[in-house]
């Protein structure tokens, strides 16, 4: 069991990590999962509606307060035709959050299983009105597309870590038995959301921007009726004033040696 895997929820319980004996790993999820139903219930109706073949490629299981989630195995695509699924269904995926109101879609989120991209992490299921960066309501304001070149190395279909952090933060350094504390640039985790690597999304725009006009214009043809009828008997969301990028530069800089001179100068800065 690992402990820890994501942010604290509800008075500190975090998803857990199970390997089991027969070799199949499991997440527990310290939240209602209802919304996961909502958010792929409508991406399977939509592909379907445009000729596409959904796959329930992200198995859970909700409880009450809780749920359980499988893992879910990064795959290449196989060919070209399978990267511009891919990315259509990221269209897809962008238009519904663009609906719901989701956001923070950072590429750590995002798993890509051949020609089907998984968002693993849809806690942020429903936002507010206002955007990133002043957006407002935007498709971009969800993560999944980069707002700006800034944002390009968190993104959920631009960011693919190896790179370094944007800004120095407090690292250990190993040099022989002695151990100092230095400050540096980290390297980010790898992310599995990339469906074959060298793959750019800039050169599939097209297919982004079909995916996401027809869901768009899918769920407006749905109708608050419509849109009633599919939801869940409860719904419940965690909500993120800003994203998980904006908290992650705050906690860099606050590790910046300026504000560590003093006690309470790093809980001012944040």
């Amino acid at each position: 069991i690992s402990a820890g895997e994501g942010d604290g929820h509800c008075g500190g319980r975090t998803v857990m990590k199970l390997r089991l004996d027969c070799g199949k790993t499991i997440f527990y999820k310290p939240r209602p999962m209802d919304g996961i139903s909502l958010f792929y219930g409508l991406e399977k109706e939509i592909q379907t509606a445009l000729g596409m073949r959904p796959r329930d490629i992200f198995r859970y299981l909700p409880m009450d307060s809780y749920g359980w989630s499988g893992k879910v195995q990064r795959r290449r695509c196989r060919g070209e035709e399978e990267i511009r699924n891919f990315y259509r269904r990221i269209g897809i995926q962008a238009g519904i959050g663009y609906f719901l109101g989701s956001h923070d879609f950072h590429y750590q989120n995002l798993v890509a299983c051949g020609e089907y991209p998984v968002l693993v992490d849809l806690e942020n299921l429903f936002g507010a009105e206002e955007g990133e960066g002043g957006l407002g309501r935007s498709v971009l304001s969800g993560g999944l597309l980069p707002v700006a070149m800034k944002d390009a190395r968190y993104c959920a279909v631009t960011g693919n870590g190896g790179k370094t952090a944007r800004h120095p933060v407090p690292m250990l350094r190993m040099d022989g038995n002695e151990i100092s504390i230095v400050y540096g640039k980290p390297k980010m985790e790898r992310g599995k959301n990339v469906p074959v690597s060298g793959v750019r999304a800039a050169a599939f725009r097209e297919e982004i921007q079909s995916g996401l006009n027809a869901a768009l214009l899918l769920l407006k043809d749905l109708g608050d009726e419509g849109i009633s009828s599919r939801l869940p008997a409860r719904l419940s969301g965690r909500y993120l004033a800003h994203s998980t990028q904006f908290y992650h530069a705050i906690l860099e800089a606050s590790c910046h040696p300026s504000l560590m001179r003093t006690p309470g100068e790093r809980e001012a800065f944040i």
